[in-house]
């Protein structure tokens, strides 16, 4: 497993165009990776509209905010989608593997476009990249939240040593470090959790062996981690800057 690589001080740059970044022939090339964040209070385009099936998914959830940030971010995928897979963006189909991983049904382009998504609390992230697998995690340390059963699930013995004897005020940051690292690499290889056995264990090691990440943080408040399958290259990290 390669050691994770860490930007403790990402630089995001301000963009509300993906376009002028999407046609890069270092991203075209596999060369570069893009990361997006923005805030569920941004501005997104009036025009876009998500299909029947993602309207009824997102009805389906109870809390109002949980509905919009649902819709936010679904919006602003098929935006990003639109531009990197040049087409309009009622023209974006999605499918789904077998684990309910997405993918981009490839349009008339042809470009092998593939991404991932993630949010926590107000921020909402995504990697997108050319022919490549990709996983991304982000997550908002609450130092309230329960992290010892969510360790005992999912990490290893070694793992959860490791938070035990660091410093108390160490740990929480720790943790949403490790577990974002790790979903990252499973949303990569495209299995979810379902790819740990019952000890934390990837269940298809070869799968995970040659997997790449690099950790970045937003804001104060968030750490996450991006996971690629192949030598790593470039990643830059743009925020849709539209408030």
């Amino acid at each position: 497993m390669q050691v994770p690589r860490t930007s403790d001080e990402t630089r995001w740059i301000d963009c509300h165009r993906p376009g002028e970044v999407a046609s890069r022939e270092p991203f075209r090339s596999g060369r570069e990776v893009h990361v997006w964040v923005a805030t569920v209070h941004s501005l997104l385009p009036s025009t876009l509209e998500l299909s029947y099936e993602e309207n009824r998914k997102a009805m389906s959830f109870v809390s109002p905010r949980d509905q919009h940030r649902y819709r936010f971010s679904h919006v602003l995928l098929r935006f990003l989608l639109s531009a990197y897979a040049q087409c309009d963006p009622a023209a974006v189909q999605l499918g789904k593997n077998n684990f309910g991983k997405p993918f981009l049904i490839p349009a008339d382009s042809g470009r092998a476009i593939r991404f991932n998504l993630s949010h926590s609390r107000d921020a909402v992230c995504y990697v997108l990249a050319s022919d490549q697998e990709v996983g991304i995690d982000i997550e908002y340390v609450d130092s309230a939240f329960d992290w010892p059963s969510v360790s005992n699930a999912y990490f290893t013995d070694r793992e959860r040593h490791q938070l035990e004897t660091m410093q108390e005020e160490e740990r929480v940051t720790t943790f949403f470090t490790m577990w974002t690292r790790k979903e990252a690499r499973l949303k990569a290889v495209g299995t979810g959790l379902g790819g740990l056995d019952e000890k934390g264990r990837w269940k298809n090691a070869p799968a995970f062996e040659n997997l790449l990440v690099h950790d970045f943080r937003y804001r104060n408040q968030y750490v996450g981690t991006v996971s690629l399958d192949a030598t790593l290259p470039a990643i830059r990290f743009f925020r849709y800057a539209n408030d």
